[in-house]
């Protein structure tokens, strides 16, 4: 009994205690709250894409993993949702949710300091779109100070394709995207990375250093684990 009753105080204090959790973006302490106490805070009830486009034909998908996969939710307020069931539709631009037999978005995506999805962590962010300033979800590789690289996903649904003389007809489908790469400096919109000349051109008086890095290390732009290799060690000599 009282091997009993210790487990469950001690799963109770686990649920009510503050936590640290680790890295740049979660600097300072965080309220854990449970599923149940995050579900009360979302609004209506939104279409099913998958199952509405499935209905009309759409070959594809939508999302980046098609399965819900338990992740966290923080909050700009210091609050973490634990054990939520998300993924990531990469067409609406939404993060959804489970809720009963029901499937809802985040609303308000500003409101969230980040979202992880398995071993995913993503943030909501601003970005240089040519001229233009844009927002969206992005995949953090590096969380630390001063410097983010950021991996951003995409999906395109093209159009259905008439049967034509001998050719058959193709119904409309989701193409995947290759991942876009992007810099994110302090607080300000993400860069993308379009070429090595401006790669490194966006590290201005500390570019020196990076490049020496890269010829040192035989390190590639267009690799991620040398990309992340590059990012870690800009933020070191800070």
């Amino acid at each position: 009994m009282n091997k009993l009753f210790f487990g469950l105080f001690m799963a109770a204090f686990a649920l009510n205690a503050h936590a640290q959790t680790e890295g740049f973006i979660f600097e300072g302490d965080l309220s854990i709250k449970t599923t149940g106490a995050f579900l009360k805070l979302q609004g209506e009830n939104i279409t099913d894409v998958k199952n509405f486009l499935e209905q009309k034909g759409v070959k594809g998908s939508p999302y980046l993993m098609d399965e819900f996969v338990d992740g966290f939710v923080v909050t700009n307020t210091n609050i973490k949702y634990i054990n939520v069931p998300l993924r990531y539709n990469l067409f609406n631009e939404e993060i959804e949710f489970r809720k009963d037999e029901s499937v809802l978005a985040l609303q308000n995506p500003n409101d969230y300091r980040a979202v992880s999805i398995g071993n995913q962590l993503f943030i909501y962010s601003s970005y240089l779109s040519s001229t233009t300033i844009r927002s969206g979800y992005f995949e953090v590789l590096n969380n630390q100070k001063n410097l983010l690289l950021l991996k951003r996903y995409g999906v395109e649904l093209l159009d259905p394709i008439p049967t034509r003389g001998y050719v058959e007809a193709k119904p409309a489908e989701f193409k995947k995207l290759l991942a876009r790469y992007y810099l994110r400096f302090d607080e300000s919109p993400a860069q993308e990375i379009t070429n090595q000349k401006a790669f490194i051109s966006m590290f201005g008086e500390k570019r020196q250093f990076i490049l020496d890095l890269i010829d040192k290390e035989q390190l590639k732009f267009k690799k991620e684990a040398d990309l992340v290799r590059i990012v870690q060690y800009y933020n070191s000599i800070l």
